[in-house]
């Protein structure tokens, strides 16, 4: 049974500005996503997860639904390929879910893998990219490349539009914060549109600006200067704050991060919940002030690898 995984991803700068053609740093974390896929004869797609079980004629797939990006990702291998096979899926996951972290591009990025693998075609990299995005992008309705970029590359990644460029940097220690509360992207991502709508030029100065804090982000990024990386992440946070979309637990876990010694910390992800993210040099500090506040904590390591076929 082929076995994909691929990693979960944080932003460093550029959320939500990134959907409309905004640059962003996006990397992976050393948790992800595994999907093991093989075929059946029986013309149905079983997918036992972490979130739930289905099971449907491979020719009237549902729409919608907790597995909705799951069966998306099937649906479009299918149409790149050109048949429909019955498929068995186990999925499991090491993150949590409506968190943040990328789990929809990397359970996308992995089925997208999987399943091709199971009907014996190894798909290029920008193939799985690009399968992995419409997935996203049917569910969400608005999206970008930057996570599923992430989950199939792995590293570091400037993404600006459809142009992306792997960035020279090595792997970096990290803490990663769960408020626990859901952060749904679709709908955070749909509610910063209509904003957008309402108050146009407002918008378009504060990803602007955030455009221009990615750009010299990158570039200390690559330069080793992590002590100015963590400014810039600071006041990329507070230009998330403006959007508000960023809940009260979220600025408290950001607050005590950089009081516990963080070299930067902001909320990761569409907001509205989820997770934060502080760079750090003694991680076990910051964990520490961290799961005091009540929330989940754990370490990790940025820009690792991307998609595993094993």
């Amino acid at each position: 049974m082929p076995k994909v995984s691929a990693p979960g991803s944080v932003f460093l700068f550029g959320e939500h500005a990134v959907v409309y053609g905004y640059p962003a740093v996006v990397a992976s974390i050393n948790r992800g996503i595994t999907v093991r896929a093989e075929t059946n004869q029986r013309k149905v797609l079983q997918i036992n997860s972490d979130l739930g079980t289905l099971r449907a004629d491979v020719q009237h797939l549902p729409k919608g639904g907790r597995l909705s990006y799951v069966v998306e990702a099937v649906k479009q291998v299918f149409e790149h390929l050109g048949e429909r096979r019955g498929v068995n899926l186990e999925i499991t996951s090491q993150l949590p879910p409506a968190s943040g972290l990328g789990t929809s591009s990397a359970v996308c990025a992995a089925t997208v893998g999987a399943v091709a693998e199971a009907m014996e075609k190894r798909l290029t990299e920008e193939e799985v990219v690009e399968l992995a995005f419409r997935s996203e992008l049917a569910v969400q309705k608005l999206a970008s490349r930057a996570g599923v970029s992430a989950a199939v590359l792995g590293g570091f990644l400037l993404l600006e539009g459809k142009k992306r460029r792997r960035m020279k940097s090595g792997q970096l220690p990290a803490v990663v914060g769960w408020s626990g509360l859901p952060s749904a992207t679709a709908r955070m991502v749909q509610l910063v549109r209509k904003e957008k709508e309402k108050r146009p030029q407002l918008f378009d100065t504060l990803f602007r600006f955030m455009g221009e804090v990615t750009t010299q982000g990158a570039r200390c990024l690559e330069r080793g200067e992590l002590e100015r990386v963590g400014i810039l992440m600071d006041l990329n946070h507070s230009l998330l704050s403006a959007l508000h979309i960023v809940p009260p637990r979220i600025e408290k876990m950001v607050r005590v991060a950089r009081e516990a010694g963080a070299l930067g910390a902001k909320m990761t992800g569409a907001g509205g919940g989820g997770c934060m993210l502080a760079l750090v040099r003694e991680r076990e500090r910051v964990v520490r002030a961290l799961q005091k506040t009540g929330a989940q904590a754990f370490p990790v390591r940025l820009g690792g690898e991307g998609l595993r076929f094993s």
